[in-house]
């Protein structure tokens, strides 16, 4: 398989969430990662061109709504939204946020993305599932592991899908059954 270039837009809260993102690329190369903790016009302007210029690989990752991805510590600015995914047009897109199916099928956009993503004990409570933290990033790691076979360019996204739709099947842990479960190839 072939592994182009890779434009990442990290919207990273300082939360333990967010930053757990980063094992997904951090041994990756040919990779631009746009690494937001706030949202200003300067960043505006270069997720909008990072949007436009990536033919590849693009990366969307942090917490999110249906939507889109938000911007770090607000619920209500989004730094990918209905108004620029337009400009999206990478080959292979990977939308690791909460909901991120849902806004990928509301603006027509085709790849890997995850629905509701338990990544801390409180959405774990908040849709039943039992776990503790510690549980919670182990189960994450894994799926994180099979997101960098993508951008290593091992695997493909329907691979990708397909191994962690399997973990979910095989490894006995609700987080990792309920997360599995809302892996979408659009």
């Amino acid at each position: 398989m072939e592994k182009g270039h890779i434009t990442v837009i990290w919207c990273d809260w300082g939360d333990h969430d967010t930053a757990t993102l980063q094992k997904i690329w951090q041994d990756a190369t040919n990779i631009d990662v746009i690494h937001i903790t706030q949202w200003n016009d300067v960043m505006e302007t270069c997720v909008s061109l990072a949007l436009e210029r990536e033919d590849d690989t693009l990366l969307l990752c942090g917490h999110g709504t249906k939507y889109g991805l938000l911007a770090p510590d607000t619920y209500s600015e989004y730094v990918v939204h209905d108004f620029n995914s337009s400009k999206i047009h990478a080959r292979k897109v990977i939308g690791l946020f909460c909901h991120a199916s849902s806004f990928a099928e509301r603006n027509d956009l085709h790849g890997l993305f995850s629905s509701m993503f338990i990544s801390n004990i409180n959405e774990a409570v908040d849709y039943g599932v039992n776990s503790a933290g510690n549980e919670i990033d182990f189960c994450n790691d894994m799926v994180f592991d099979e997101v960098t076979k993508v951008l290593q360019g091992t695997a493909t996204l329907d691979e990708c899908c397909s191994n962690i739709r399997a973990l979910g099947r095989i490894v006995n842990h609700q987080v990792m059954e309920f997360n599995a479960s809302g892996i979408m190839l659009l």
